[in-house]
């Protein structure tokens, strides 16, 4: 659950962003391509940082440390539009980097971390089901954006989505940011290592409680 709200936020993103960048931003739909490959090389470049994090600090927290930034950052784009000409261009030069930074920490620990739900579930049921977890985190990336689809037309009509009205775009932010955070809280209650033998231990943990509960 806390993949799809986080992939939710990110179609919705991408979804928002050719409205934001001819309404709020007043620029040409060509700006687009600027903005998101600002945010594509960031992030490329931010996840040779995280991997680096990666092997000091539990993945988990990690992630939750990258999505929960990524929600601040999307909300405060709703700031920009706040005040028109060039503040609004640099304040989302600033933004969509951060968003980038963000978005490589939360796109690449969900990877990491199946293979140890795979290891956990293997000593619950005696079985290797990688394929079904798989299969089912990958649902959730393609739902996500399917879920932005359906609140962005309710959004724009409800608010607005002109240059003269482009409330609704940027209230999209405010939206995107807590679809993010949702995803945060829902993914408090995980606790799995990142190694076999921690999986392990947790799993040995868990069977003492059942025991004397």
């Amino acid at each position: 659950m806390a993949t799809i709200f986080a992939q939710a936020a990110y179609g919705m993103l991408v979804v928002n962003l050719p409205y934001f960048v001819t309404t709020v931003l007043g620029k040409p739909s060509s700006f687009v391509s600027i903005l998101m490959g600002i945010v594509i090389l960031v992030m490329a470049g931010a996840t040779f940082v995280w991997s680096s994090l990666g092997k000091k600090h539990a993945l988990r927290k990690l992630w939750r440390i990258a999505t929960m930034a990524m929600a601040v950052f999307y909300a405060l784009c709703f700031f920009i539009g706040a005040i028109q000409g060039t503040v609004s261009l640099v304040m989302a030069f600033i933004l969509f980097p951060l968003i980038g930074i963000a978005l490589a920490g939360s796109h690449m620990f969900p990877y990491a971390m199946m293979g140890s739900v795979a290891d956990y579930d293997e000593l619950k049921t005696k079985s290797r089901r990688e394929a079904a977890y798989y299969g089912a985190f990958s649902l959730a990336v393609e739902g996500g954006p399917a879920i932005a689809t359906l609140l962005l037309p309710i959004l724009y009509k409800t608010f607005g989505y002109t240059q003269a009205n482009p409330l609704g775009v940027r209230l999209a932010f405010v939206l995107i940011g807590l679809l993010a955070m949702t995803g945060v809280i829902l993914f408090r209650k995980y606790q799995l290592g990142d190694t076999p033998e921690s999986v392990k231990e947790f799993a040995g943990a868990e069977e003492v409680v059942e025991v004397v509960a």
